[in-house]
């Protein structure tokens, strides 16, 4: 079977804009105020899905919501627009892993979102919608264990599209918390 990017992206778009994020989102805050007493501000959440220059520029950066991070505890910013990609799955693949990809273009070697250094992604919340689950990683931490081999024992996946082939790592859950310590793992509810 041929993967076609631009009908995931419009997959993907269309799972945004029915809103069926949201509750992924409310259960992130919830574990992210337990875990490290911090939650993304609401009021400050701004998502880039449309088809205007800004939208367009952002999402090229790797860019689908940005918003400010604040304590759950003082409401104070920790860190100021937080760059939020969005990665969403329609298909639970056993066994169950978080799908980095390495090179975007085989046949010029484009770097993949997980290591291309001009996005400016901070976070991936990283959505397998068949089981409701779901993987918060921190951009820095994927891109720094990728980099440094940590997970060159891993075999790469090809996933064929119109004239050029992606490659992916499939890297399973306690081996990505293992190696990006600020990594989530969260079931979540329908709205």
């Amino acid at each position: 079977m041929q993967h076609s990017f631009k009908t995931s992206l419009s997959k993907e778009a269309q799972f945004i804009k029915e809103e069926r994020h949201l509750p992924v989102l409310k259960q992130l805050n919830k574990e992210l105020a337990s875990e490290h007493k911090v939650k993304l501000d609401p009021e400050t959440y701004k998502e880039y899905y449309g088809n205007s220059k800004e939208e367009k520029e952002k999402n090229k950066l790797g860019i689908d919501a940005d918003c400010d991070i604040i304590s759950s505890e003082t409401g104070k910013i920790v860190k100021e627009a937080f760059a939020i990609d969005y990665k969403i799955r329609f298909k639970a693949y056993q066994p169950l892993d978080f799908l980095a990809e390495i090179i975007s273009v085989d046949w010029n070697n484009t770097p993949g979102w997980a290591v291309d250094p001009n996005k400016e992604t901070n976070g991936y919340v990283y959505i397998i919608e068949p089981i409701k689950k779901a993987i918060f990683v921190i951009h820095d931490e994927l891109k720094n264990a990728l980099d440094s081999g940590k997970f060159s024992d891993i075999k790469e996946k090809k996933a064929s599209n119109r004239g050029y082939n992606t490659i992916s790592i499939p890297i399973e859950f306690n081996r990505l918390k293992k190696e990006c310590p600020h990594t989530l793992e969260f079931k979540y509810d329908k709205i």
